[in-house]
């Protein structure tokens, strides 16, 4: 009795230890940006031990960068997913199931030397399984196959397995449901089954539905991610180079696109007043702007891509979102800046209504910032150099001690510029000569003149405001009625213009019909569409829905002609 009364005892200590360890984990305080560089910390390690037992061979700034970000967004992603997960089947909040997935984390510094001491210094091949579907299926029903010195190592299947233990206890513990436990054992790991053999997945469901599921085999999925081809005539140089580029391209589309659901899911409250904050019809511009540049250089350019694969499109569509994003970082210093004017003309926006702090919305333009040039880099190297000129222009815009926005012309002006450059971006990625020589300048300077013009529609609603805090836009400076009357004529003239530039009279007509309906949008003040009336923050949304139209009817005119 003695001895299962201390066996008990032993136990109930054992149990109250490990308690305390997971509550010191769990509540450890933690900020976004600590967490980011912690996090990003232990993937600079990992790539560090992998380099290091492969006796730091020689690896050009190339390699490093795409082996950097391949493997950052990967366990980005992973992180992300089991995150989920374990909020899911443990019930804990989101804070609290971060810092102990943190905590977890560290196990993926484990299996490079695993693989290392079990080779006795020859190492194993850590790659991805490239296999048919029939061979999925029986891999997965054998802890990942017959091999373990290559795809998922020894290594790697000692992670999982520890992972997957660590994943089912802190079930148990949270829930005391054993049943809850095992199911979330076994949903882990479905994910990191398909996480380890992701390329076949991919590559089911891009040649799949046409040559057959069943008919795809380890030569083709590996051709398509290990083939050295060039993604918008930007060459990846080695077969593992091509790997780390195209899971790069798949990881970034997939969370550039989720982490904005997520959001929403996780912080409502917050990601509502955000995306009520993205000026819907200056962030379609800005994608506009790209897919303008691309569809130009297809008309002019002799030099353009010859054939769209899946990564040249997916390549090309990270650069929309690319932009997507820079434009959502320049909102970040403009609502800083313009606060007391906000106040009184946007009283909606974010930091007017504080549903989030300051220091936090810096820390969002920060990443946001970061995010856009990552992605632009990913998608089309040659372009971060435009991308980080968008970024000083929008810069000295908006912040002091320039603050160009308060003066008129030279403000629209660089808005101008810097719209162009977007513009510039999505013609150089198709260009396949990398370089702007088969472009007009007459429709540079036409898109200049036009941008430079039609951007001030914007300043209408802030002009009271504006006007307050001595920011002289074209507004302020004529006041409404003669400002409206100004812009307005702009339009209708660069609406007329662009068929003698472009050489395009046969749409004289169409020319004609939308310069006078944007003249009368914008010179009217209270037109009333579908028994609403047009107040001057939806003079963006009205111009741009017109100009679309047109646009998409001079591309077709254009694509006849060539």
């Amino acid at each position: 009795m003695k001895k299962i009364n201390s066996s008990l005892f032993l136990i109930k200590q054992c149990y109250v230890f490990i308690k305390k360890i997971i509550t010191f984990l769990e509540n450890t305080p933690i900020t976004f940006s600590l967490w980011l560089t912690t996090f990003t910390a232990i993937i600079v390690i990992r790539i560090f031990i992998e380099n290091w037992i492969n006796n730091f061979s020689h690896r050009d700034l190339q390699f490093l960068f795409n082996e950097f970000t391949h493997t950052f967004l990967f366990f980005l992603f992973s992180y992300i997913l089991f995150l989920i997960l374990l909020r899911f089947f443990a019930k804990t909040s989101l804070r609290v199931t971060s810092n102990i997935l943190l905590w977890g984390f560290l196990i993926i510094l484990t299996p490079p030397l695993i693989d290392n001491i079990i080779s006795e210094g020859s190492g194993f091949w850590s790659f991805y399984i490239f296999d048919s579907l029939s061979g999925l299926l029986l891999r997965f029903f054998t802890f990942f196959g017959d091999n373990p010195t290559i795809g998922i190592t020894y290594g790697v299947r000692i992670e999982v397995a520890i992972s997957l233990f660590l994943f089912f206890s802190y079930i148990l513990f949270k829930t005391q449901n054993f049943l809850r436990a095992l199911a979330g054992a076994f949903i882990g790991y479905v994910a990191f089954f398909i996480l380890g053999t992701f390329p076949s997945w991919i590559t089911f469901f891009i040649v799949g539905w046409t040559k057959g599921f069943f008919e795809i085999h380890s030569t083709e999925i590996a051709s398509i991610f290990l083939s050295p081809e060039a993604i918008l005539s930007s060459p990846p140089g080695s077969l593992l180079n091509a790997l780390n580029i195209k899971m790069s391209l798949i990881y970034a589309f997939i969370l550039s696109t989720l982490v904005p659901i997520l959001s929403l899911i996780f912080f409502k409250k917050i990601a509502l007043s955000l995306f009520a904050n993205v000026r819907i019809p200056q962030l379609l511009y800005h994608g506009n702007l790209v897919w303008l540049g691309g569809g130009l250089a297809l008309i002019f350019s002799p030099q353009t891509l010859t054939h769209f694969t899946f990564f040249n499109t997916l390549s090309f569509l990270l650069l929309v979102i690319a932009s997507y994003y820079a434009w959502l970082a320049t909102i970040i210093p403009n609502d800083i800046f313009d606060l007391p004017i906000d106040a009184i003309s946007n009283s909606k926006r974010p930091l007017v209504k504080k549903t989030i702090s300051h220091q936090s919305y810096k820390t969002l333009g920060w990443n946001l910032f970061g995010t856009s040039l990552l992605l632009v880099t990913l998608s089309y190297p040659y372009l971060l150099f435009l991308f980080v000129i968008y970024h000083s222009l929008a810069w000295i815009y908006n912040s002091p001690p320039f603050r160009i926005k308060r003066f008129p012309f030279i403000a629209t002006f660089v808005s101008a510029l810097a719209s162009i450059l977007m513009l510039f971006a999505g013609y150089i990625a198709i260009d396949s000569s990398r370089t702007l020589e088969y472009l007009p300048l007459e429709i540079i300077f036409f898109l200049l003149f036009v941008y430079t013009i039609s951007l001030p529609i914007k300043d209408f609603k802030d002009r009271i405001s504006d006007k307050k805090a001595h920011i002289w836009t074209i507004p302020v400076l004529l006041g409404e009625k003669k400002s409206r009357f100004f812009i307005g004529i702009g339009i209708f003239f660069s609406f007329i213009s662009s068929v003698i530039v472009f050489n395009m009279y046969s749409l004289a007509p169409w020319a004609l019909l939308f310069g006078s309906l944007s003249f009368w949008v914008v010179t009217f003040p209270h037109i009333s569409f579908l028994g609403k009336k047009l107040y001057p923050r939806y003079l963006p949304h009205s111009i741009f829905l017109l100009t679309l139209l047109y646009g998409l009817l001079l591309v077709w005119e254009i694509s006849k002609v060539f």
